[in-house]
């Protein structure tokens, strides 16, 4: 059966605390994002209990780049095995015969998002100096960045002495 559900912008804040519940803002929903679809099912393979599930749907971001708004699309697969047991690794714990999809998907999310968050491999950010967004303008900002610890060797060669 497929469903769906709003899902939280739960991988920007990378963990937060939201104040009306307390909760892990991971693990929360917001009501204006776009519907996450889980697809999964439980098989009994010998003696164990496995966990397969397919996901996707789009999560809200900011670039890092720039700080535009932009829709990441999340999907993966999950497969892993199912156990009563709190302290075992690397399987999904269930009590009652219920399971927490919400930490299932979003730990694997957290697990394969790109290390940085950008809206395009050619986004140029914001300039260092004024803050515009160099995607949509420019500026007349000396672009130059010298680390601060050279700083003293910029002129080192401009004095018309032979070395």
């Amino acid at each position: 059966a497929m469903a769906g559900a709003p899902v939280s912008n739960m991988i920007s804040a990378y963990g937060g605390i939201r104040w009306e519940s307390g909760l892990s803002r991971m693990f929360q929903y917001e009501h204006d994002q776009s519907p996450f679809h889980v697809k999964g099912q439980v098989l009994r393979i010998s003696d164990e209990f496995v966990l397969q599930l397919d996901y996707s749907g789009n999560l809200s971001f900011v670039c890092e780049r720039c700080l535009e708004s932009l829709e990441y699309a999340a999907s993966g697969k999950v497969y892993k095995a199912l156990s009563t047991q709190e302290d075992e690794e690397d399987v999904v714990f269930y009590s009652d015969q219920k399971l927490n999809l919400i930490e299932v998907v979003a730990e694997d999310i957290l697990m394969n998002l790109p290390i940085q968050i950008i809206c395009g491999q050619k986004c140029k950010g914001l300039c260092r100096t004024c803050g515009i967004n160099r995607n949509t303008a420019t500026c007349t900002c000396d672009t130059e960045v010298i680390d601060p610890r050279l700083e003293g060797l910029k002129n080192f060669f401009n004095n018309n002495e032979e070395v």
